[in-house]
Formats: structure tokens, sequence, C-alpha cells
């Protein structure tokens, strides 16, 4: 069963080697290359952010047991929120990210209580297209090779 967790500052290293793992740099929205130190003051920023829950995504086959596969974040907009995950590179392939994906939607509706979930995904990123797409998500626009999903 996959579960959520808080990220805290003990994260940060993981987090970073995740975003700067080659496969998932280029799939990201933003493929500029990031030094710790900026992504560092970043995630302390967001840790104290409340309309941006960042979110460590876990597998728990039994209660004391459990693995780390990914990353999850949640940003609180006044129409909509947005979804953005991302599987550790290990992980890939096994179908974590449709589960997380659940995960994160009813973490959703936990703290937006019903307002839209879209998702921004490029047009590139078929593993993460195909995630949201069997989680539910459909099309609503495209521009600039990002694919806006809800």
């Amino acid at each position: 069963m996959i579960q959520l967790r808080a990220a805290t500052l003990a994260d940060a290293a993981r987090l970073y080697a995740w975003r700067t793992d080659p496969v998932t740099a280029a799939q990201s929205i933003s493929d500029r290359p990031i030094p710790f130190d900026s992504h560092l003051k970043w995630f302390e920023k967001i840790l104290r952010q409340t309309r941006t829950l960042v979110l460590i995504a876990e597998w728990r086959p039994v209660a004391d047991a459990y693995d780390t596969i990914g990353t999850a974040r949640l940003e609180v907009h006044s129409t909509f929120v947005e979804l953005s995950l991302t599987v550790a590179p290990h992980h890939r392939g096994q179908g974590y990210a449709t589960q997380i994906i659940h995960a994160l939607a009813q973490a959703a509706d936990d703290v937006a209580h019903g307002t839209p979930l879209l998702a921004r995904v490029k047009e590139t990123n078929t593993a993460s297209l195909c995630a949201f797409w069997t989680a539910g998500f459909r099309f609503v626009s495209s521009t600039n090779g990002i694919i806006v999903l809800s």
C-alpha cells in the first residue's frame, strides 16, 4: 500500500538526487541544472509554505516495513490544485506512479475539498502521461510542449 508522509529537511539530499537524475531532469518542466545549494534553499522555503505540500511516497507492504519510492507535491491555488510527482529511478516501470497519483488526489481532497486537480506534463513524458491517464486524468490543453490534464 502506498502511503504519503510530509517531507522533512532530512529528505533534501534524496530528493535532489532524484531531481537531478538524467531521466527525471529531461522530463521535468524545468530541465535546467540545479546546484545543490539552490535546491536546499528552495526546499527549506517550500517546507515552510502552507499552500504547498511536499510529500514522500512510501510502499508499506506490512505495517513496520517500508521502501521510499518517490516524491509528490501539491500546490494549492485559488481555483485548482496542481499535482506533480517523481518516481525514484530504481522504482520506475513498476506501476507506482498511478498509485502515487491516487494517493495524492486523496491528499488534495483532504486539503482542498473538491477543488479541481491539474497536472502539467511534458508531451515527451509518455510514462507520466500514461500514469495520469490511467489514474483518470484527461486532456485539457497543450501549449509549448506542456500538456495540462485534469
